[in-house]
């Protein structure tokens, strides 16, 4: 039962799994990344408002969606004191740790750099809101000197 659990997931420790596990993993990441691009593109792109398509505060509150549910689910996932996932403890382990501190790890891991990284994003994205506001009084200061 255990080994037929692993196959379907594609588990490593299952017979022919690591090939299938590669080659799935590989697609979806491609497709994810793919499937991400529009998303960052709203809220990296440097152009003010009216060339962009996205004002500033949204690309904040864009941000702020993403990073909410992640934050949450690291949380539940890192800070839980039973195992999540309970087929995840029948497959083998790679390691000499327990599924439930893998569960842990794994949780802070999406939890804290994750959020490290949006929290990082969004300050670039802020810093941008201030240089244009700069630039345009800048150039309404200029123009009125005029």
């Amino acid at each position: 039962m255990a080994q037929s659990a692993c196959a379907a997931g594609g588990h490593p420790a299952a017979p022919g799994g690591a090939h299938d596990l590669r080659s799935v993993d590989g697609d979806r990441d491609v497709h994810r990344d793919l499937g991400d691009l529009p998303f960052w593109w709203l809220v990296l792109d440097p152009r003010p408002y009216p060339l962009a398509r996205v004002k500033q505060g949204y690309r904040i509150l864009m941000l702020t969606f993403v990073m909410v549910p992640m934050m949450l689910a690291g949380a539940v996932l890192g800070l839980s004191r039973h195992d999540l996932y309970p087929v995840y403890g029948i497959c083998g382990r790679f390691a000499s740790v327990s599924a439930l501190t893998d569960q842990q790890i794994g949780g802070l891991i999406i939890w804290i750099p994750g959020t490290v990284f949006l929290v990082s994003i969004a300050l670039i994205v802020l810093r941008r809101i201030l240089l244009q506001e700069h630039a345009a009084q800048a150039a309404h200061g200029s123009a009125s000197v005029l």
